[in-house]
Order: structure tokens, then sequence, then C-alpha cells
């Protein structure tokens, strides 16, 4: 189903005040860095300035490939999710 379809069924996207403002709400996000085959992804606390920064908080081990990634991506994607059901969720993903 296309984001359009969605739509037709209630689906809204968030517009840029109401993404700040979930940000603001929430404290835990998903961050996917680069990795061969596959993206490593881990959860990570994380906190927002209020305008265009998130701060995470890296708790590393002397080996962390958490920490070898990150040094070596250019980019990397950040999902922020909220899930009450099924149904009913909320969820904003950033890519820097």
């Amino acid at each position: 189903m296309s984001v359009d379809e969605l739509q037709n069924i209630g689906i809204s996207r968030m517009n840029a005040t109401e993404i700040a403002d979930f940000l603001a709400t929430q404290q835990v996000a998903i961050l996917a860095l680069p990795s061969e085959p596959v993206p490593y992804v881990v959860p990570l606390a994380y906190g927002y300035d209020g305008e265009s920064m998130l701060y995470f908080t890296y708790v590393l081990g002397a080996e962390s490939r958490k920490e070898t990634l990150s040094e070596q991506a250019e980019l990397a994607r950040v999902l922020v999710f909220s899930a009450d059901s099924m149904f009913h969720w909320e969820s904003v993903q950033l890519t820097g």
C-alpha cells in the first residue's frame, strides 16, 4: 500500500512542528549504521535540542562495533517511534 492510499484511510504525515514535538517527547531511538552485508541496528537513548540535533548516549566496550561503525559512517538512519497498538502508532525517520 502506498502512502497516498494510506492517507485515504486516515493515516497522515507529520509537519515540521509535529515532528519536532514528537522528537521532544520521546527518549529512545533505533540507530541503523552502514555495515555489510546488512545494517547494524541498535536501540539508543537520545536527547533532542528542540531545533535540529539529536544527541545519543553511547555505552561503549573495549572493542565497540557501534563506535567503529559510527566513526566510519558518512550517513546513518534513525527511527523514533511510539506504538500504542498495532493500529495506533507514530514514527519519524531521520537521516544524517
